[in-house]
Protein backbone atom coordinates (compact mmCIF):
# COMPACT_ATOMS: atom_id res chain seq x y z
CA UNK A 1 0.00 0.00 0.00
CA UNK A 2 2.27 3.10 -0.98
CA UNK A 3 2.98 5.71 1.53
CA UNK A 4 1.33 3.52 4.33
CA UNK A 5 4.77 3.46 6.54
CA UNK A 6 6.78 6.36 3.53
CA UNK A 7 9.05 7.14 7.07
CA UNK A 8 10.09 3.54 7.67
CA UNK A 9 13.94 3.31 6.89
CA UNK A 10 15.05 0.05 9.12
CA UNK A 11 14.77 -2.93 7.01
CA UNK A 12 16.39 -6.07 8.63
CA UNK A 13 17.22 -7.80 5.18
CA UNK A 14 17.56 -6.25 1.70
CA UNK A 15 14.57 -6.15 -0.26
CA UNK A 16 15.26 -9.68 -2.50
CA UNK A 17 16.17 -11.22 0.87
CA UNK A 18 13.37 -11.18 2.86
CA UNK A 19 11.30 -12.14 -0.25
CA UNK A 20 13.16 -15.07 -0.72
CA UNK A 21 12.89 -15.98 3.30
CA UNK A 22 9.36 -15.64 2.69
CA UNK A 23 8.86 -18.03 0.26
CA UNK A 24 10.48 -20.54 1.99
CA UNK A 25 8.56 -19.90 4.95
CA UNK A 26 5.51 -20.46 2.84
CA UNK A 27 6.60 -23.82 1.32
CA UNK A 28 7.65 -24.99 4.59
CA UNK A 29 11.52 -25.00 3.88
CA UNK A 30 13.72 -24.32 6.26
CA UNK A 31 15.07 -20.48 6.74
CA UNK A 32 17.70 -18.85 6.22
CA UNK A 33 17.48 -16.33 8.54
CA UNK A 34 14.37 -16.58 11.27
CA UNK A 35 15.86 -18.55 13.50
CA UNK A 36 18.86 -16.75 13.92
CA UNK A 37 18.02 -13.33 13.03
CA UNK A 38 14.35 -12.58 14.52
CA UNK A 39 13.58 -10.15 16.83
CA UNK A 40 9.95 -11.72 17.49
CA UNK A 41 8.82 -7.67 17.68
CA UNK A 42 5.64 -7.21 14.82
CA UNK A 43 7.57 -5.27 12.61
CA UNK A 44 7.16 -7.50 9.55
CA UNK A 45 3.10 -6.92 9.70
CA UNK A 46 3.96 -3.32 9.43
CA UNK A 47 6.17 -3.50 6.53
CA UNK A 48 4.13 -5.94 4.52
CA UNK A 49 2.26 -3.99 1.90
CA UNK A 50 -0.60 -6.59 1.52
CA UNK A 51 -1.18 -7.03 5.11
CA UNK A 52 -0.65 -10.69 4.76
CA UNK A 53 0.21 -11.31 8.70
CA UNK A 54 3.53 -12.76 7.94
CA UNK A 55 4.21 -12.63 11.84
CA UNK A 56 1.97 -15.33 11.92
CA UNK A 57 3.28 -17.86 9.51
CA UNK A 58 6.77 -16.88 11.30
CA UNK A 59 5.01 -18.29 14.73
CA UNK A 60 3.10 -21.04 13.07
CA UNK A 61 6.84 -22.31 11.78
CA UNK A 62 7.95 -22.27 15.32
CA UNK A 63 5.27 -23.99 16.36
CA UNK A 64 5.91 -27.00 13.79
CA UNK A 65 9.74 -26.50 15.25
CA UNK A 66 8.65 -27.25 18.53
CA UNK A 67 6.11 -29.97 18.01
CA UNK A 68 9.20 -31.61 16.09
CA UNK A 69 11.64 -31.22 18.53
CA UNK A 70 10.35 -29.66 21.86
CA UNK A 71 12.16 -26.69 23.68
CA UNK A 72 15.74 -26.42 25.17
CA UNK A 73 15.33 -26.60 28.89
CA UNK A 74 16.97 -23.36 29.11
CA UNK A 75 13.69 -22.17 27.78
CA UNK A 76 11.13 -23.22 30.81
CA UNK A 77 12.80 -20.49 33.12
CA UNK A 78 11.10 -17.94 30.78
CA UNK A 79 7.79 -19.60 30.77
CA UNK A 80 4.97 -18.13 33.76
CA UNK A 81 3.34 -21.17 34.14
CA UNK A 82 6.29 -23.63 35.07
CA UNK A 83 7.17 -24.83 38.42
CA UNK A 84 10.18 -22.73 38.19
CA UNK A 85 10.85 -19.15 35.91
CA UNK A 86 11.21 -15.86 36.08
CA UNK A 87 8.12 -15.03 38.32
CA UNK A 88 8.46 -17.34 40.45
CA UNK A 89 12.51 -16.23 41.20
CA UNK A 90 10.80 -12.68 41.91
CA UNK A 91 8.37 -13.76 44.65
CA UNK A 92 11.00 -14.72 46.27
CA UNK A 93 12.36 -11.41 46.74
CA UNK A 94 8.71 -9.98 47.19
CA UNK A 95 8.24 -7.58 50.24
CA UNK A 96 6.30 -8.86 52.80
CA UNK A 97 3.72 -5.64 51.34
CA UNK A 98 4.38 -7.55 47.73
CA UNK A 99 3.12 -10.48 49.20
CA UNK A 100 0.24 -9.56 51.04
CA UNK A 101 -0.86 -7.87 47.68
CA UNK A 102 -0.49 -10.67 45.65
CA UNK A 103 -2.20 -12.71 47.79
CA UNK A 104 -5.12 -10.42 47.79
CA UNK A 105 -5.60 -10.46 44.18
CA UNK A 106 -5.21 -14.23 44.06
CA UNK A 107 -8.25 -14.17 46.20
CA UNK A 108 -10.01 -11.74 43.93
CA UNK A 109 -9.39 -13.77 41.40
CA UNK A 110 -11.63 -16.45 42.74
CA UNK A 111 -14.03 -14.25 44.69
CA UNK A 112 -17.32 -13.51 42.21
CA UNK A 113 -18.74 -11.98 45.15
CA UNK A 114 -15.88 -9.56 45.33
CA UNK A 115 -16.22 -8.77 41.72
CA UNK A 116 -19.93 -7.96 42.03
CA UNK A 117 -19.21 -5.97 45.17
CA UNK A 118 -17.10 -3.59 42.67
CA UNK A 119 -19.63 -3.63 40.03
CA UNK A 120 -18.15 -6.29 37.93
CA UNK A 121 -14.64 -3.52 37.01
CA UNK A 122 -11.30 -5.73 38.00
CA UNK A 123 -8.19 -4.44 37.03
CA UNK A 124 -5.96 -7.25 35.32
CA UNK A 125 -2.63 -7.84 36.51
CA UNK A 126 -0.84 -10.75 34.71
CA UNK A 127 2.88 -11.28 34.70
CA UNK A 128 4.20 -7.73 34.78
CA UNK A 129 2.40 -7.07 37.63
CA UNK A 130 3.55 -10.15 39.24
CA UNK A 131 7.28 -9.04 38.96
CA UNK A 132 7.00 -5.77 40.34
CA UNK A 133 3.72 -5.70 42.19
CA UNK A 134 5.18 -2.52 43.92
CA UNK A 135 4.42 -0.77 40.97
CA UNK A 136 0.51 -1.26 41.83
CA UNK A 137 0.72 -0.01 45.47
CA UNK A 138 -0.55 2.95 44.45
CA UNK A 139 -3.25 5.56 45.95
CA UNK A 140 -3.65 6.17 42.37
CA UNK A 141 -5.37 2.85 41.91
CA UNK A 142 -7.72 3.24 44.44
CA UNK A 143 -11.10 2.01 43.48
CA UNK A 144 -10.12 -1.00 41.48
CA UNK A 145 -10.43 -4.59 42.50
CA UNK A 146 -7.36 -6.18 41.05
CA UNK A 147 -7.26 -9.75 39.94
CA UNK A 148 -4.48 -11.75 39.38
CA UNK A 149 -2.93 -15.30 39.80
CA UNK A 150 -0.07 -17.70 37.93
CA UNK A 151 -2.69 -19.46 35.93
CA UNK A 152 -4.11 -16.66 34.59
CA UNK A 153 -1.55 -15.69 32.62
CA UNK A 154 -2.82 -14.17 29.79
CA UNK A 155 -0.15 -16.41 27.47
CA UNK A 156 1.69 -13.36 25.86
CA UNK A 157 5.31 -14.96 26.15
CA UNK A 158 3.72 -18.44 24.81
CA UNK A 159 2.11 -16.90 21.53
CA UNK A 160 5.82 -15.01 20.95
CA UNK A 161 7.22 -18.20 21.05
CA UNK A 162 4.77 -19.69 18.43
CA UNK A 163 3.70 -22.36 21.26
CA UNK A 164 0.15 -22.14 19.89
CA UNK A 165 -0.98 -25.38 22.13
CA UNK A 166 -0.37 -24.01 25.54
CA UNK A 167 -1.82 -20.66 24.56
CA UNK A 168 -5.36 -22.33 23.22
CA UNK A 169 -5.10 -24.08 27.00
CA UNK A 170 -4.70 -21.11 28.50
CA UNK A 171 -7.87 -19.48 26.12
CA UNK A 172 -10.14 -22.00 28.03
CA UNK A 173 -8.92 -21.71 31.29
CA UNK A 174 -9.51 -17.72 31.05
CA UNK A 175 -12.68 -17.87 29.61
CA UNK A 176 -14.23 -20.04 32.25
CA UNK A 177 -12.40 -18.23 35.06
CA UNK A 178 -13.47 -14.57 33.58
CA UNK A 179 -17.27 -15.77 33.06
CA UNK A 180 -17.67 -17.37 36.63
CA UNK A 181 -16.16 -14.25 38.15
CA UNK A 182 -19.03 -12.08 36.34
CA UNK A 183 -16.69 -9.49 34.95
CA UNK A 184 -17.97 -6.15 33.20
CA UNK A 185 -14.99 -4.19 32.42
CA UNK A 186 -11.58 -5.51 32.62
CA UNK A 187 -9.01 -2.69 32.57
CA UNK A 188 -5.49 -3.98 32.12
CA UNK A 189 -1.91 -3.14 33.35
CA UNK A 190 0.35 -3.87 30.40
CA UNK A 191 0.23 -2.91 27.08
CA UNK A 192 1.13 -6.57 25.91
CA UNK A 193 -2.12 -8.35 28.05
CA UNK A 194 -4.09 -5.51 26.57
CA UNK A 195 -3.31 -6.85 23.14
CA UNK A 196 -3.27 -9.80 23.53
CA UNK A 197 -6.81 -10.20 25.63
CA UNK A 198 -8.53 -7.42 23.44
CA UNK A 199 -6.81 -8.60 19.92
CA UNK A 200 -4.77 -12.00 20.03
CA UNK A 201 -6.69 -14.07 21.50
CA UNK A 202 -9.96 -13.23 20.28
CA UNK A 203 -8.44 -13.38 16.62
CA UNK A 204 -6.43 -15.75 16.23
CA UNK A 205 -7.72 -18.59 18.81
CA UNK A 206 -10.97 -17.77 19.01
CA UNK A 207 -11.43 -16.56 23.06
CA UNK A 208 -15.01 -15.00 23.56
CA UNK A 209 -14.67 -12.20 26.22
CA UNK A 210 -18.34 -10.69 27.30
CA UNK A 211 -16.85 -7.71 29.14
CA UNK A 212 -15.00 -4.62 27.66
CA UNK A 213 -10.85 -4.40 27.71
CA UNK A 214 -9.41 -0.96 28.57
CA UNK A 215 -5.44 -0.12 28.86
CA UNK A 216 -4.83 1.46 32.13
CA UNK A 217 -3.71 3.87 30.79
CA UNK A 218 -7.03 5.30 29.41
CA UNK A 219 -8.16 5.58 32.49
CA UNK A 220 -5.33 6.69 34.46
CA UNK A 221 -5.60 10.03 32.28
CA UNK A 222 -9.55 10.24 32.45
CA UNK A 223 -8.72 10.42 36.49
CA UNK A 224 -6.19 13.07 35.81
CA UNK A 225 -8.53 15.16 33.71
CA UNK A 226 -10.82 14.80 35.95
CA UNK A 227 -9.57 16.36 38.78
CA UNK A 228 -9.03 12.71 41.03
CA UNK A 229 -4.72 12.44 40.53
CA UNK A 230 -2.97 15.54 40.93
CA UNK A 231 0.69 15.94 39.96
CA UNK A 232 1.63 18.32 42.82
CA UNK A 233 5.65 17.60 42.14
CA UNK A 234 6.32 17.12 38.44
CA UNK A 235 9.07 16.31 37.07
CA UNK A 236 11.74 18.34 35.21
CA UNK A 237 13.77 17.47 32.46
CA UNK A 238 13.43 14.61 29.67
CA UNK A 239 13.08 10.87 29.09
CA UNK A 240 13.30 8.49 26.12
CA UNK A 241 10.90 5.91 25.75
CA UNK A 242 11.34 1.96 25.19
CA UNK A 243 8.19 1.21 23.28
CA UNK A 244 6.06 -1.99 24.07
CA UNK A 245 6.11 -4.05 20.95
CA UNK A 246 2.46 -4.58 21.10
CA UNK A 247 1.85 -0.76 20.91
CA UNK A 248 3.22 -0.81 17.27
CA UNK A 249 0.40 -3.52 16.02
CA UNK A 250 -2.07 -1.82 17.67
CA UNK A 251 -1.58 1.77 16.63
CA UNK A 252 -0.02 5.20 17.57
CA UNK A 253 -3.06 6.29 19.75
CA UNK A 254 -1.76 3.09 21.85
CA UNK A 255 1.92 5.04 21.66
CA UNK A 256 0.60 8.14 22.50
CA UNK A 257 -1.28 7.07 25.68
CA UNK A 258 2.12 6.88 27.71
CA UNK A 259 4.23 9.80 25.97
CA UNK A 260 1.13 11.91 27.45
CA UNK A 261 1.11 10.55 30.81
CA UNK A 262 4.56 11.22 30.85
CA UNK A 263 4.00 14.78 29.59
CA UNK A 264 1.27 15.34 32.21
CA UNK A 265 3.52 14.36 34.96
CA UNK A 266 6.04 17.36 33.79
CA UNK A 267 8.38 15.30 31.68
CA UNK A 268 9.57 16.34 27.69
CA UNK A 269 9.51 13.13 25.69
CA UNK A 270 13.15 12.63 23.01
CA UNK A 271 12.41 9.79 20.50
CA UNK A 272 14.91 7.58 19.87
CA UNK A 273 16.51 6.83 16.80
CA UNK A 274 14.18 4.37 16.48
CA UNK A 275 10.70 4.60 18.03
CA UNK A 276 7.14 4.06 17.33
CA UNK A 277 6.36 1.94 14.40
CA UNK A 278 10.45 1.61 14.04
CA UNK A 279 10.88 0.83 17.46
CA UNK A 280 13.05 -2.20 18.53
CA UNK A 281 12.58 -4.97 20.82
CA UNK A 282 14.10 -4.43 24.50
CA UNK A 283 15.17 -7.98 24.49
CA UNK A 284 13.19 -10.17 25.81
CA UNK A 285 11.32 -11.41 22.67
CA UNK A 286 15.03 -11.80 20.99
CA UNK A 287 15.05 -14.93 23.01
CA UNK A 288 12.68 -16.63 21.34
CA UNK A 289 14.31 -17.48 17.68
CA UNK A 290 16.78 -19.27 19.26
CA UNK A 291 16.17 -20.00 23.30
CA UNK A 292 18.99 -18.37 23.75
CA UNK A 293 19.43 -15.47 26.64
CA UNK A 294 22.32 -14.24 25.34
CA UNK A 295 20.37 -12.43 22.25
CA UNK A 296 18.21 -11.20 25.09
CA UNK A 297 21.13 -9.36 26.82
CA UNK A 298 22.63 -8.25 23.22
CA UNK A 299 19.69 -6.41 22.35
CA UNK A 300 19.01 -5.06 25.50
CA UNK A 301 22.40 -3.59 25.46
CA UNK A 302 21.93 -1.92 21.94
CA UNK A 303 18.83 -0.08 23.59
CA UNK A 304 20.38 1.57 26.21
CA UNK A 305 23.11 2.78 23.20
CA UNK A 306 19.86 4.65 21.60
CA UNK A 307 18.93 5.70 25.07
CA UNK A 308 22.15 7.65 25.32
CA UNK A 309 22.29 8.52 22.05
CA UNK A 310 19.08 10.49 22.20
CA UNK A 311 20.38 12.73 24.56
CA UNK A 312 18.07 11.83 27.12
CA UNK A 313 18.26 12.62 30.86
CA UNK A 314 16.34 8.89 31.89
CA UNK A 315 14.63 6.39 30.18
CA UNK A 316 11.00 5.43 30.89
CA UNK A 317 9.22 1.73 30.32
CA UNK A 318 6.08 0.96 30.51
CA UNK A 319 6.12 -2.62 30.30
CA UNK A 320 7.55 -3.86 33.27
CA UNK A 321 9.51 -7.05 31.33
CA UNK A 322 10.61 -4.38 29.26
CA UNK A 323 11.60 -2.85 32.55
CA UNK A 324 13.21 -6.07 33.85
CA UNK A 325 15.30 -6.57 30.75
CA UNK A 326 16.51 -3.57 30.43
CA UNK A 327 17.74 -3.55 34.56
CA UNK A 328 19.52 -6.92 33.31
CA UNK A 329 21.12 -5.00 30.44
CA UNK A 330 22.38 -2.39 32.78
CA UNK A 331 23.80 -5.05 34.66
CA UNK A 332 25.85 -6.88 32.10
CA UNK A 333 26.87 -3.38 30.62
CA UNK A 334 26.57 -0.47 33.32
CA UNK A 335 25.36 2.99 32.50
CA UNK A 336 24.46 6.06 34.71
CA UNK A 337 20.96 6.92 33.16
CA UNK A 338 18.50 6.50 35.67
CA UNK A 339 15.49 3.59 34.14
CA UNK A 340 11.75 4.18 35.47
CA UNK A 341 8.59 2.35 35.16
CA UNK A 342 5.95 4.72 34.11
CA UNK A 343 4.41 4.24 37.03
CA UNK A 344 7.15 5.22 39.09
CA UNK A 345 7.06 8.51 37.31
CA UNK A 346 3.19 8.68 37.97
CA UNK A 347 3.94 8.16 41.86
CA UNK A 348 6.56 10.22 42.05
CA UNK A 349 4.98 13.32 40.42
CA UNK A 350 2.02 12.58 42.56
CA UNK A 351 4.13 13.17 45.39
CA UNK A 352 4.77 9.51 46.36
CA UNK A 353 7.84 7.84 46.93
CA UNK A 354 8.69 5.41 44.05
CA UNK A 355 9.74 1.93 44.85
CA UNK A 356 13.02 2.55 42.66
CA UNK A 357 15.99 1.06 44.52
CA UNK A 358 13.11 -2.08 45.16
CA UNK A 359 12.83 -2.87 41.44
CA UNK A 360 16.61 -2.51 40.71
CA UNK A 361 17.72 -4.68 43.55
CA UNK A 362 14.92 -7.04 42.47
CA UNK A 363 16.62 -7.28 38.59
CA UNK A 364 19.58 -8.54 40.28
CA UNK A 365 17.89 -10.63 42.24
CA UNK A 366 16.19 -11.95 39.07
CA UNK A 367 19.85 -12.01 37.32
CA UNK A 368 21.48 -13.60 39.56
CA UNK A 369 19.28 -16.74 39.87
CA UNK A 370 18.44 -16.91 36.18
CA UNK A 371 22.31 -17.24 35.68
CA UNK A 372 22.91 -19.85 37.86
CA UNK A 373 19.95 -22.18 37.14
CA UNK A 374 20.18 -21.24 33.20
CA UNK A 375 24.29 -21.81 32.85
CA UNK A 376 23.59 -25.56 33.60
CA UNK A 377 20.57 -25.53 31.47
CA UNK A 378 22.63 -23.66 28.52
CA UNK A 379 24.99 -27.05 28.57
CA UNK A 380 21.89 -29.49 28.47
CA UNK A 381 20.67 -30.98 25.27
CA UNK A 382 17.57 -32.12 27.04
CA UNK A 383 14.51 -31.09 25.43
CA UNK A 384 10.65 -30.84 26.73
CA UNK A 385 7.38 -30.71 25.52
CA UNK A 386 5.21 -28.17 27.36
Amino acid sequence: RPGRFDRMVLVPLPDREAREEILRLRAGEKPHYINSRCASCFSCELFCPNDCNPYGLILYRWYQRYMEKGLPVRAQLAMPLEEVNFNTMARQHHTPRERELVEEWASNADSPQVVADSGGTVLYAGCNAQIFPCLLDTPMLDGLTIIGAQELCCGELYFRLGLMDVVQRQVSILEERFKRLGIRRMYVYCMAGFNNLSNVLPRHFGASFDFDIVYLGDWLLERIDSGEIVFDMPWKGTAAVQESCHAKVLGRRYQDVPRELMRRAGLEVVEMAHSRELSVCCGAACGARSYNPLNMGIQSMRQWGEARDSGAERLVAYCATCLLLLHMGRIIHPTRMPLYHLMEVLMQAAGEEPPHHLVASRARFIFTHIMARGIPRMLSPKRVKL
